[in-house]
């Protein structure tokens, strides 16, 4: 019944942890050098 919206909300979900790890390793990196 709500399989496009879980599916939609699932792949923003997992956008954004990418998007949060991604910027954490940015950030540490930058610190880091």
């Amino acid at each position: 019944m709500h399989s496009r919206w879980l599916s939609g909300n699932f792949v923003s979900t997992i956008g954004a942890i990418i998007l949060i790890a991604v910027v954490n390793l940015f950030q540490h990196g930058k610190k880091r050098s």
